[in-house]
């Protein structure tokens, strides 16, 4: 037999490949070309393009071949898909830049209103502690003239009360007045120096660091400010509405650099200007770059350019147009755009776009789609209801396989697509180079299908337990009080089979050790088995 696409006999090394959905056969040479011209591996059938599973491809082609030339092709597509978004994550890198600088500013007011927290702090205790010490003084002086003046003030009491005593007529003299004046007087002048003191000391108490509350609340000021706009930033970030609104121009002209020109042809990753008229990267100095001189020949070549080109809005890529309506179709990123004005279009005719359609085929399946609305919850409920089982070992079997499906389908989660977010930025810093950058694009993308592969197992074996259920709860109701036929039940060991062999298939496709096994009473266990190709 021959190849019908280019009539040469299948031999071992071009081997017969036939499609896994139609008749469609060519030798493993021509569907190795086909496949590593396209972004997924179909049929080469226009009437089919039905996209090849990764168990069909590992068993019509060598280990060699999908680990070496396949593998390299699905890390360009997969990179080329990246580099279209580099421009929306440029604008997360400028972001974070912004965020730094901000960050930046406040751990230096942080530290400044810590240190002058800690200067007024020990402002305060020099302050108490010489409160405390003429506080202490005053008191000892004030008890000092309390004891001295009472004793005083008594003596001379005492000596004109005893004279008084002695002698009733006697009238006091004028020594002894002046005593007891002068001690008076002398008494009044300390207690309102000592008063006086006491004001002195209650101030100077109360005396706080100069322009320190201020101070403070002028930098928790400054602070809030930093926060609110660090806040702005992420609300814009986690609704979209930065990447809306930004417009890029090209990429930047740096060699060295990742990043793409803004409106104002800055590069915001690197921050250098270029040249509006010869695309030429501006040397740095400020005083350098007004003397920039282009050149005539690159000039005329960005005129040419213009004429001819536009660039996409969605990866800033340049797009000629040699006729044929306004819109256009970018087959980069996948963006439909008008000519003359530049803006996204969403409603496509470009045939760019359906050739594309039809090369990766149709729309994906909704998942979980049960023919009723009905729970395993709900159908335990109508056995229960409509059917009194006497044999009470049927009954907690089916009870049991309803739990069990429930316990399956809310323990199956669909798994989240990866994001690379990450690995653009670090890409895009040189933080990482393109070979590392693809292998964590096929590294993650292999992770996740195979995770989503085994995701759509286990719903169809959810899925296709309840429509089993169902039909058997229209037994029930058909033969009302009598004996219902079990057969319906027994199809659920051939659904488990057939769940075992998916895992059996997944594992072998993606070169890897099955971990999962339903048991015929749908429990879920892990298991060690590796599916090898038989040489058949």
């Amino acid at each position: 037999m021959n190849c019908e696409i280019c009539t040469e006999t299948f031999t071992k090394r071009r081997q017969q490949v036939k499609c896994q959905y139609c008749d469609m056969t060519a030798c493993a040479e021509c569907c190795k070309t086909f496949i590593l011209s396209k972004n997924q591996p179909t049929c080469m059938n226009n009437a089919c393009t039905g996209e090849w599973s990764r168990k069909h491809i590992r068993e019509n082609f060598t280990q060699k071949f999908i680990n070496t030339e396949l593998k390299e092709h699905q890390k360009n597509v997969l990179i080329e898909t990246q580099m279209a978004l580099m421009p929306e994550t440029q604008l997360i890198i400028e972001e974070i830049k912004r965020k730094a600088r901000l960050n930046s500013k406040i751990n230096i007011l942080v530290k400044e209103r810590q240190a002058t927290r800690e200067r007024n702090a020990k402002y305060e205790a020099e302050k108490l502690g010489e409160y405390t010490r003429k506080k202490k003084a005053l008191e000892n002086l004030t008890s000092w003239h309390t004891n001295y003046y009472g004793g005083l003030y008594t003596e001379q009491i005492s000596k004109a009360l005893e004279v008084f005593d002695n002698d009733d007529s006697r009238i006091p003299d004028d020594g002894l007045r002046d005593a007891l004046k002068l001690i008076v007087d002398t008494h009044k002048s300390l207690e309102d120096k000592i008063h006086a003191n006491f004001h002195v000391i209650e101030t100077y108490k109360t005396i706080s660091c100069p322009d320190w509350t201020e101070y403070v609340k002028q930098r928790n000021d400054e602070i809030k400010e930093y926060d609110d706009r660090i806040e702005k930033l992420r609300r814009k970030r986690d609704n979209g509405s930065s990447r809306q609104r930004a417009e890029f121009i090209r990429k930047c002209g740096d060699p060295e650099c990742r990043g793409f020109l803004s409106t104002r042809w800055k590069c915001g990753l690197c921050e250098k200007t270029t040249c509006i008229d010869c695309h030429e990267v501006k040397v740095e100095s400020e005083t350098e770059a007004q003397t920039h001189t282009c050149d005539a020949n690159c000039v005329a070549t960005i005129k040419l350019l213009k004429t001819d080109t536009r660039s996409c809005p969605g990866c800033q890529a340049s797009i000629f147009k040699i006729d044929g309506c306004d819109q256009m179709w970018c087959t980069l990123c996948k963006t439909g755009f008008s000519w003359t004005t530049g803006k996204i279009e969403m409603k496509l005719h470009n045939p760019h776009y359906y050739e594309w359609r039809r090369q990766n085929g149709g729309l994906d399946r909704e998942p979980g789609d049960v023919p009723r609305c009905d729970t395993p919850q709900d159908i335990v409920n109508r056995i229960i209801n409509y059917y009194n089982m006497d044999d009470l070992i049927l009954e907690d079997r089916i009870i049991e396989l309803c739990r069990r499906c429930v316990h399956i389908s809310a323990y199956n989660t669909n798994p989240t697509a990866p994001d690379f977010e990450n690995d653009r930025i670090r890409y895009l810093n040189n933080e990482i180079n393109a070979e590392m950058f693809k292998n964590n694009l096929v590294r993650a993308n292999k992770a996740y299908s195979k995770k989503h592969e085994i995701y759509t197992v286990y719903e169809l074996l959810v899925t296709t337990f309840t429509d089993i259920m169902l039909r058997f709860c229209n037994v029930l109701d058909e033969t009302g009080q009598g004996e219902p036929s079990l057969d319906i039940l027994n199809e659920i060991n051939t659904i488990v089979d057939y769940v075992n062999g998916c895992f059996a298939d997944i594992a072998f496709a993606y070169g890897s050790i099955s971990k999962h096994e339903v048991s015929y009473g749908l429990e879920v266990s892990k298991i060690s088995m590796k599916k090898i190709k038989s040489d058949e």
